[in-house]
């Protein structure tokens, strides 16, 4: 994986990851953390590869922060 790749598995993963922590399926005490987390990454591996690189190489650290937060938030959403 290039580094876009990886920004764009780390951005597709807070989103994942998000919308398993809330989704009421999978936020019961049955499914162990664990599971959850490989989850996650896997489904974020499979999806990102699909996706073009994420391209935020001259941004701030605001912008990666806040591009984060917004994965995070919509996988919230989703989620819910």
């Amino acid at each position: 994986m290039l580094p876009g790749d990886w920004l764009t598995w780390l951005l597709v993963f807070c989103r994942i990851s998000a919308v398993l922590a809330i989704f009421p399926i999978f936020s019961s005490t049955h499914y162990p953390v664990q599971l959850r987390v490989a989850l996650g990454a896997a489904l974020a591996f499979f999806t990102s590869a699909a996706l073009p690189p994420a391209d935020l190489g001259a941004a701030g650290w605001g912008t990666v922060v806040g591009a984060f937060a917004r994965e995070v938030g919509v996988g919230l959403l989703l989620g819910f």
